[in-house]
């Protein structure tokens, strides 16, 4: 398969994250694209090669596609007026567009800034 193929896997992939907030199903994606899960399911490997995507450890499912998380997480990040669980490095939402902004109202730096303050970071950091 092509990097034009993983690419339009991505896209379905980020599509599919924001209009459902939730991380789609390699068997969904393929159907939407009509294509085999098999094809997908390879794309979704080399995208995790180059660390695009991070992958579930069994089930080769989708955990993460950079900013935007499956699990839940401190970090918030803000795309199309919705609000999704992110990942914690601000320089990697950013090229996104996903961040609304830097100034408090759910950019990165107040994302960071929440995070700190989260009641279950502190246990965290307290026990450890």
């Amino acid at each position: 398969m092509s990097g034009d193929f993983d690419n339009a896997v991505r896209l379905a992939l980020y599509s599919e994250f924001v209009r459902t907030a939730s991380a789609p199903a390699a068997a969904d994606l393929a159907t939407q694209m009509q294509c085999p899960e098999a094809d997908v399911r390879a794309a979704l490997e080399r995208l995790a090669a180059g660390k695009a995507v991070v992958l579930e450890p069994d089930s080769r499912e989708i955990l993460m596609a950079n900013p935007l998380c499956a699990v839940p997480t401190p970090y918030r990040v803000r795309a199309q007026g919705r609000s999704f669980f992110g990942v914690a490095s601000a320089g990697s939402m950013e090229p996104f567009g996903a961040v609304s902004d830097r100034r408090g109202a759910g950019g990165a730096a107040d994302a960071h800034r929440r995070a700190d303050e989260s009641p279950s970071m502190k246990d965290s950091r307290e026990r450890g």
